[in-house]
């Protein structure tokens, strides 16, 4: 049997069907796995935090599951009590995963 044969046979159409219904089992499982185990459409909004001191951010965040990292004060702004957040990374509104960690910046106490 030459090869052209061969794949004109019917042999070879089962083979090429049976691969391609394989691939598209395989395809259709991992795309629902990884929906499952990435928690897709399951987002929290991130509270604007602008204005809070450290312990009114944590009780916030926790309620939220969502953790904070304190990144670093800066320079005194007069326009915002001392030690409360001046700027926050993801910013206010924005939708994240649980347990996310937002990035704040404490003003400093002149």
């Amino acid at each position: 049997m030459s090869l052209k044969e061969y794949l004109k046979s019917k042999v070879f159409l089962v083979q090429v069907f049976v691969a391609l219904t394989i691939l598209f089992v395989l395809g259709y499982l991992f795309m629902h796995w990884l929906t499952f185990t990435t928690d897709h459409g399951n987002e929290i909004t991130v509270p604007n935090l602008s204005k809070l001191n450290e312990e009114q951010v944590e009780d916030k965040l926790d309620e939220l599951n969502l953790d904070y990292v304190l990144l670093d004060s800066v320079d005194y702004n007069p326009g915002y009590p001392k030690h409360t957040v001046v700027e926050q990374d993801p910013m206010p509104g924005a939708r994240v995963k649980k347990n996310r960690k937002v990035y704040i910046k404490i003003n400093s106490s002149g």
